[in-house]
């Protein structure tokens, strides 16, 4: 009988051992639950707390390594106006040079620097003036902007209103020893000159045409012939590449590419009797057409400019050519000066 209630004794107490240790885990467990962090919408009547559970990462240790991770970083921007004045602050310093045709320094030249400034409505400007010494060197300095826009004139000088003319300085920032240079034509005085055009369709399967230089009208005896050869004669499509070729002549004369700034003297020599252009459909760059200027030289021993262009493809095909002729002989083709208006 006392062996049945030692027993008893012994299971129950292991009961009660049993569950407190159950009930220290439980709460073990609960203490490891995520922080949470309490927020408060003061703007709503009655606020309630809000609360949200912040994940905690699990290489973080302690408490100063919580902290230090919550901080939060910030991207300082700069403002449009910040903005706007580094581009007003960028040096727009400038040094020129300008010499004539046959690269002789210009003296005195009326040069006027444009310069660009930025602002919160767009842009405005800033006008500076200058001239050139007696080397033909000028410059701005001090000068800062976005930009600077400089223009040159001398009266009896002409410079190309399309930036004819002008060499941009090596890596394209001047300095004194690293000038732009401005090169203007010295008028000569400009001659009467006469002028004729030819705007025609021509067969492209090898057969010349020939045509009057003084008239532009076509003629067998006349002294501009164009030969054009394609392969093959029909087109299909119009992107579609093809072989062509064209061969031009001035006979009893001669021609030379020119490349020019200003086209208004014509050279002695290099005159060759003929130009010839061919094209292949393996040509990387392929060209469906050819526009190129030439000094000629007539029969008549007369000088001129030719623009010629011409346009295969399709059959007939198009040819147009301008000729401007000194007929007394002289190199000069400087254009007259055009009128003004009353």
């Amino acid at each position: 009988m006392k062996r049945s209630i030692t027993v008893l004794i012994v299971v129950a107490v292991a009961i009660v051992t049993f569950l407190f240790l159950r009930r220290s885990n439980e709460k073990i467990f609960v203490s490891k639950e995520q922080p949470t962090i309490e927020m408060t919408n003061a703007n709503v009547p009655n606020p309630q707390s809000v609360v949200f559970a912040t994940p905690v990462s699990s290489n973080i240790q302690n408490a100063e390594d919580i902290n230090a991770t919550s901080v939060p970083v910030q991207i300082v921007g700069k403002t449009p106006q910040q903005v706007i004045a580094e581009k007003n602050s960028e040096s727009q310093d400038f040094y020129g040079e300008v010499i004539d045709q046959s690269k002789r320094p210009v003296s005195d030249v009326d040069v006027s620097g444009t310069l660009i400034i930025e602002t919160d409505n767009g842009f405005t400007s800033e006008s500076y003036a200058t001239k050139t010494g007696l080397d033909g060197s000028f410059e701005f300095t001090g000068l800062h902007g976005t930009d600077l826009n400089v223009k040159i004139k001398k009266e009896g000088y002409v410079m190309g209103e399309r930036g004819e003319g002008y060499h941009a300085p090596a890596g394209g920032k001047s300095s004194p020893n690293n000038r732009a240079l401005f090169v203007m034509w010295k008028l000569h005085g400009a001659e009467p000159l006469t002028g004729s055009s030819i705007d025609v369709k021509i067969p492209h399967d090898g057969t010349p045409v020939t045509f009057e230089i003084a008239t532009g009208q076509q003629s067998p005896n006349g002294d501009f012939r164009v030969t054009l050869s394609q392969y093959p004669l029909q087109i299909k499509k119009g992107w579609e590449r093809f072989d062509w070729s064209v061969k031009v002549d001035i006979l009893n004369g001669g021609l030379v590419e020119e490349n020019d700034p200003y086209p208004y003297w014509a050279p002695t020599n290099g005159y060759q009797p003929s130009f010839e252009f061919s094209e292949s459909t393996n040509a990387v760059k392929w060209l469906g057409g050819l526009q190129k200027n030439f000094y000629i030289e007539t029969a008549r021993g007369q000088y001129g400019i030719m623009q010629f262009k011409i346009f295969p493809g399709r059959s007939p095909t198009g040819l147009e050519v301008n000729f401007t002729i000194n007929p007394s002989g002289s190199q000069n083709l400087e254009p007259m000066p055009e009128r003004q208006s009353p």
